[in-house]
C-alpha cells in the first residue's frame, strides 16, 4: 500500500511538473511579444529580405514587422 501511494505521489509531481513548465512557458511568451503599437500614427507591414545574419555574418532572410511614422511618434 506504501508502495502504491509512493508511485501515486510520484506520477503527481511529474504532472505538476509539467504544468508548472507550461505555466512558466506561457507566462514567459507574454512578456517576449510586444503589446499594442510602437507608433501612434503611421502603417505596419510584413516584410521579407535577405541581410547579413547578426550572428553568423553569412546573408539570411529577414522576417520582420515595420512600423513607418514620424520622427518623434
Amino acid at each position: 500500500m506504501v508502495d502504491d501511494l509512493q508511485s501515486q505521489l510520484s506520477s503527481r509531481e511529474q504532472q505538476l511538473g509539467v504544468l508548472e513548465n507550461l505555466i512558466l512557458t506561457r507566462e514567459l511568451n507574454k512578456q517576449v511579444y510586444p503589446e499594442g503599437r510602437p507608433v501612434q500614427d503611421g502603417v505596419d507591414f510584413l516584410v521579407f529580405w535577405t541581410r547579413a545574419d547578426p550572428l553568423t555574418g553569412y546573408s539570411a532572410v529577414h522576417k520582420g514587422l515595420e512600423f513607418c511614422g514620424s520622427r518623434g511618434h
